[in-house]
Order: C-alpha cells, then sequence, then structure tokens
C-alpha cells in the first residue's frame, strides 16, 4: 500500500490510539508515561502530527510493542479495512475541499468503525459504477442538496447580482436574456462565441461550453436552450 504523508500520520495516529486504547490509557496517563504532552498525543492521534524518532521510542515502550512495528504501515486486523478506503478511487476523486471537508478529519471519523465505513464506501463505489455515476452527476446531486437545505435562498448569490447588475449598468427591472449577455460578453472582454455541435465527438458531446484561452474563443454546444445559454454566458462574464 502506497501512502501519501497525510495518510501515514493517519495510519500512525490510528494505531497509536487503538494501542493506547487496548491497554486502557487516558491520554494524560500516556503523557505521564512517555514526558509528550496530552495535547501532543492528541494531534497525533487525529493525523496531523508525526513525531520524531527519538519520540516514537518512549511511546513504542509505554504501549508494550517495538518501534519497527509501530511505525509499520502494515495494518493489524481490525484497521485493515482502512487500507481499502485509502485506496479507494471514489474517495479519492471526490472534491472533499471544496465542500469544506477536511479529508484527514474524515479519515478519522471513519477509522472508529473501519469495517463499517469501508463496507460503506464500497457499496457506494459499485452504485456508483453500477449507474455509471460520473461527476457531473455528483456536482448535481449536492447542489440540489444545497439548494434543498437553504430554501433555495442564498443571501451572496442575490448580493452579488446586485453588484452584477451595477458592473454592467443593467436596470433592476430588465430582463436579461441571453442575447444581451452573450454581448457583453464579446463587446466588455473581447471574446468570441461560437455555437457548434457537438454531438460528432462522443466526448464532447455532453459538455456545455468548451474555452479556448489562446484565441479567447467560447464554444458554445448549439443544443442547449436559451436559459442554459444565459446561466453560461453569466457564469463567463
Amino acid at each position: 500500500m502506497e501512502l501519501k504523508s497525510d495518510q501515514i500520520r493517519l495510519v500512525f495516529g490510528m494505531k497509536l490510539k487503538r494501542l493506547r486504547t487496548a491497554k486502557g490509557l487516558s491520554l494524560a496517563e500516556l503523557s505521564s508515561r512517555t514526558g509528550l504532552s496530552a495535547s501532543y498525543l492528541n494531534e497525533i492521534e487525529k493525523g496531523r502530527k508525526y513525531p520524531k524518532a527519538e519520540r516514537i521510542t518512549p511511546l513504542a515502550a509505554a504501549l508494550g510493542t517495538t518501534y519497527d512495528k509501530l511505525v509499520s504501515l502494515k495494518l493489524d486486523k481490525q484497521l485493515t479495512p482502512i487500507s481499502d478506503i485509502l485506496n479507494n478511487e471514489l474517495l479519492q476523486e471526490l472534491p472533499l475541499d471544496l465542500f469544506g471537508i477536511d479529508r484527514i478529519k474524515l479519515m478519522s471519523v471513519l477509522g472508529n468503525a473501519p469495517a463499517k465505513a469501508a463496507a460503506f464506501i464500497k457499496t457506494l463505489s459499485r452504485i456508483a459504477g453500477d449507474y455509471n455515476v460520473t461527476e457531473e452527476h455528483f456536482y448535481f446531486a449536492a447542489l440540489r442538496s444545497h439548494q434543498e437545505l437553504h430554501e433555495n435562498h442564498f443571501d451572496e448569490t442575490e448580493e452579488a447580482v446586485i453588484r452584477f447588475r451595477e458592473r454592467f449598468e443593467l436596470r433592476d427591472d430588465d430582463e436579461i436574456g441571453s442575447a444581451q449577455l452573450r454581448q457583453l460578453l464579446q463587446e466588455r472582454f473581447n471574446c468570441t462565441v461560437e455555437e457548434r455541435s457537438f454531438t460528432a465527438d462522443e466526448e464532447l458531446s455532453h459538455m456545455r461550453s468548451i474555452y479556448i484561452p489562446e484565441l479567447r474563443k467560447l464554444l458554445v454546444n448549439a443544443r442547449l436552450a436559451e436559459n442554459q445559454k444565459a446561466f453560461l454566458f453569466a457564469k463567463e462574464l
């Protein structure tokens, strides 16, 4: 199992916590036995820090294990499912940061019940594979959930609309259509907009637009409805 540095910290922290709890030791008790502060030990167990070699030796001694076993990436039977989670493609591809989710914190939570967590994530992976769930489907589902949670009203969006109208000198009673937004995009930003059929290329057929920076050209899928084009042009603006 080839792990990244943050994953190595996480594995070490999980092993440390499991050994400590198996010994029936609190963080304070382990602290008194090793000379390491309880807050520092807590940071290690959460996967935020990795101790230096000279600090691992007293930890191993206090927990009744060896230095090599403690730093080994080989997981015991209880933590074995964690390797499946760490190597799961679905979990790696999910843009957790975009939704304000700390990947390490999530893994730490999953580590409290690794077997159940691994089974759950494997199930999600199978569902995603069987139903051909794409990244676009994931974003759409997340957006719909976010809308329902906030009853489809967002103060930041409302404020952004006001700033948008002020910036482009649009009156509040103006009904902005795709043609007007397209004109703004072309005149204000010297961007060429072309509508093309993407159906000939299977890889492009699902895309709404393609922007070519060096040509300052926006290619728009001709199959889009007018409201979809309006949204696209507003986003580019």
